[in-house]
Parts: C-alpha cells; structure tokens; sequence
C-alpha cells in the first residue's frame, strides 16, 4: 500500500467435512472458502459463489507420494 508492501494477517479454522476442508475466518463463522477433489480436479468454493477447477498437471513418482516420516520419533507407553 503506498509503494510498500503489506502483509495483512490472517486467521482461519480448517475443518475437514466429510472429505471436504471447510475453512472458516477467524476460527469461527461460517464457511469462507471450501476445498476438495472432483475426480483428478481441485475445485475451490468461495463464499461470493465463485468456483475454480484446478486441472491435475503432474504426477508425483509412485515412491514419492507417501511422504517419509522426519523428525525423532517419540515412545511415552
């Protein structure tokens, strides 16, 4: 803003819903934005009533699409 950048701050609670991540501003409220897949498209609803598809591009390799476990691995019982 004014010949300066401006990262505004921003907050919200994202809850899954039967296969669909609701998110909601603030934490609370109603749903801003909804995300999920339609076949191999990532559709975004957004509470103005737009929509965007996404269309898949790329594949990960088959040995790539399960992420490998990082950080210590903890044992408490």
């Amino acid at each position: 803003m004014g010949g300066k950048e401006y990262c505004p701050r921003t907050s919200a609670l994202m809850v899954w819903n039967e296969g669909v991540l609701d998110f909601h501003v603030f934490g609370w409220g109603p749903v801003v934005v909804r995300r999920y897949l339609d076949g191999e498209d990532l559709i975004w609803e957004y509470g103005d009533g737009s929509i965007t598809r996404m269309e898949r591009i790329c594949f990960l390799p088959e040995d790539q699409r399960k992420p490998r476990p990082r950080g210590p691995r903890w044992s408490f019982f």
